[in-house]
């Protein structure tokens, strides 16, 4: 089975760049900027994943305030978007990933991601 068949989800990444040169009140502002959306696959561990259909296991608690922690969660993207531009995601970005199986999270990273190898290349 190719990996395209497999990435069903959708993901994005959100960075924290400065909004503008000119500081306020001496210091600098940020703003925090999303990149397109890219196919991806989010795999949560077992226990996770033991839900009823409509209790989607990330959409509860959205806009309570509450901030649920899901230890060991994996994400499984290509090396390249769409446009062919590469994908780059580093141990201190956050990701928004919308699954149709799972809903819509944010997910902070928490390490270097580490590309996925075949014998002698990269898949994807």
């Amino acid at each position: 089975m190719a990996l395209g068949a497999v990435l069903v989800d959708r993901a994005r990444i959100i960075n924290w760049q400065a909004a503008s040169s000119v500081k306020v009140e001496g210091s600098t502002q940020f703003a925090s900027v999303k990149s397109e959306w890219f196919k991806a696959r989010l795999v949560l561990p077992a226990a996770e994943q033991d839900n009823t259909p409509g209790d989607a296991p990330l959409m509860r608690g959205i806009g309570k305030g509450r901030v649920r922690v899901i230890q060991g969660a994996q994400l499984l993207f290509a090396i390249k978007d769409a446009a062919g531009n590469p994908i780059e995601v580093h141990f201190d970005a956050k990701v928004e990933v919308d699954s149709k199986q799972l809903g819509r999270a944010v997910y902070r990273v928490m390490g270097e991601p580490e590309k996925l190898r075949k014998k002698r290349t990269v898949i994807g």
